[in-house]
């Protein structure tokens, strides 16, 4: 299958293209904002971030994998205007059984106060054991490198 990209392609009429392209250009000031956003490390669950960020938004991005989704946002040319007001949270959604602590973090550095939240996590596609074992080895070596 090709994976090349080509963001002229729609599957939708040419109105709502417009509408689609015209509503992506949309800003708002959300400063005083608190986001919750789950799958905060990468694709459409890292872009909310970045855009919720960029509107002023302090921004709890909830991942698996926290140093590496801070080497992500790290990366951004404009991470300084934002960077206290990104807060990551390591986390594993399929430990319900620690759901509590989870909220408490969340309860605890938006000060019980939550305007937005973005439920994005998911685990549609199950990826290779090899795949989770690297993500696992640089999230460990990330973390060590800090302490």
């Amino acid at each position: 299958m090709c994976r090349q990209r080509n963001m002229e392609t729609y599957g939708i009429c040419d109105n709502c293209k417009a509408i689609n392209n015209r509503m992506r250009k949309e800003s708002c000031d959300l400063s005083g904002r608190f986001a919750v956003v789950t799958g905060g490390r990468i694709k459409i669950g890292y872009a909310v971030c970045l855009r919720l960020l960029r509107m002023g938004a302090s921004v709890i991005a909830v991942t698996r994998y926290p140093k590496i989704a801070m080497q992500n946002y790290m990366q951004e040319a404009d991470y300084p205007s934002f960077a206290d007001r990104l807060h990551i949270i390591g986390f594993d959604l399929l430990r319900v059984d620690r759901i509590n602590e989870l909220m408490a973090q969340i309860a605890e550095l938006c000060g019980g106060r939550l305007d937005i939240l973005v439920n994005n996590a998911a685990q549609t596609v199950k990826k290779s054991t090899e795949y989770y074992a690297e993500l696992t080895a640089r999230e460990e070596s990330l973390r060590l490198t800090d302490n």
